[in-house]
């Protein structure tokens, strides 16, 4: 079952249950569930970024690259990406149909391993129709199905397909298809990581034998 589960702010940041305090007023003289959604919601970003500093030694790669191209021949769509997001931008890793680079972050998204994003008119939705993806200053992208990539269990960035045009009905296998490419992502996501690490210490240890 597909979730249409929103949520304002970064993607993947956790909707804090202090939304449902009924008092009213906080010391910053906002209403005292924002205040303290605030601060319950910094430490869950701080992992999150953790998570995602664990990954900035992960490029572009061919094989994401690859995963994004079946992804969009598969669902008929136009483009497809996989991003890893820090605190403001969207770093693309993977790409097909598009050579941007990176782009900032979309205002809503769904939150959840599995869950996913369908937008049919991204140009009608006022948070998304001045994003750069959307009105033409990067991309022309105006419908969507998009995924959470996850690592060491943080929504870390996002895998999706997109469409230039707007779509009043998704092909019946498009999100079949985007849940497929989550795993195989984040897989590649991490095989890099580990690598990546492992190449760090033959490096340290390398050093010591040097001294």
């Amino acid at each position: 079952m597909l979730k249409r589960n929103w949520v304002r702010g970064l993607f993947g940041c956790r909707t804090s249950e202090s939304k449902r305090l009924g008092l009213r007023v906080g010391l910053s003289g906002q209403p005292l569930h924002e205040s303290l959604a605030m601060v319950l919601m910094i430490p869950d970003e701080m992992r999150r970024l953790r998570a995602v500093n664990r990954l900035t030694t992960v490029m572009h790669s061919a094989l994401l690259d690859a995963v994004c191209e079946i992804g969009a021949r598969g669902a008929g769509a136009d483009l497809a990406f996989c991003t890893l997001l820090d605190d403001q931008m969207h770093r693309v890793v993977g790409a097909y149909g598009t050579d941007v680079e990176a782009f900032p972050r979309l205002p809503e998204l769904a939150q959840g391993r599995r869950a996913l994003v369908m937008v049919g008119d991204m140009a009608s939705a006022a948070a998304m129709a001045e994003h750069p993806m959307v009105d033409g200053r990067l991309e022309r992208m105006e419908a969507a199905v998009l995924a959470a990539v996850m690592h060491d269990g943080e929504a870390v960035g996002m895998i999706g397909v997109g469409w230039r045009r707007a779509m009043a009905a998704f092909p019946a296998d498009a999100a079949a298809i985007v849940r497929r490419m989550v795993p195989v992502a984040e897989a590649q996501i991490e095989a890099e990581a580990v690598l990546t690490r492992m190449a760090q210490d033959a490096f340290r240890l390398l050093e010591r034998v040097r001294g």
